[in-house]
């Protein structure tokens, strides 16, 4: 099967994915991924070389965060679950300073904190962003991740497998 046909294949995958699934995706090294092909198909199967170039185009396709956006109800913000260093504000708050994003309420949550060997204690905390804000606030916490990657070598993918299991928990956000 051709590039552009797979890369149309994943992009489609992708979309119609739920946030927990792609964390999950993120989170695991390895995904199985089901085709099924309906009865009256005539087209060709998918090789094993195609799915895996179709596994590949759609962890590339999917952006690794350490954010979930909660809720979108509230008429004036949106409350987000963000995978931090609970020790260190001074990171988050200079991402948010550096994005312009107005001041924002942080609750703290210390129910199940995480740690990589050598660093401070990791955890959730949930954020309330004014709407207005909330493209300036994402693009601060991608600026984060890619700082605390630095800071902490390995917090982006435990981020993900934390915001993995508390999305399949009953009792998520």
């Amino acid at each position: 099967m051709d590039n552009a046909k797979i890369k149309e294949t994943a992009a489609k995958i992708v979309e119609g994915l739920d946030e927990s699934v792609q964390f999950n995706i993120l989170a695991q090294e390895d995904f199985t991924l089901e085709v099924e092909y309906p009865e009256d198909w005539d087209g060709e199967e998918y090789s094993d070389e195609d799915m895996a170039q179709l596994h590949k185009e759609i962890r590339a396709l999917l952006k690794p965060r350490c954010y979930i956006k909660c809720d979108n109800w509230h008429l004036f913000y949106y409350e987000y679950m963000l995978f931090c260093d609970l020790e260190d504000d001074d990171a988050l708050a200079d991402n948010l300073e550096a994005f312009e994003v107005p001041s924002a309420w942080r609750i703290r949550v210390r129910r199940k904190t995480y740690e990589l060997v050598g660093h401070e204690p990791l955890g959730f905390m949930f954020v309330k962003v004014p709407k207005r804000a909330a493209a300036q606030f994402e693009a601060a916490l991608d600026n984060y991740l890619r700082r605390m990657e630095w800071k902490h070598h390995g917090f982006t993918q435990l981020a993900l497998e934390a915001l993995a299991d508390i999305l399949n928990e009953p009792h998520n956000c």
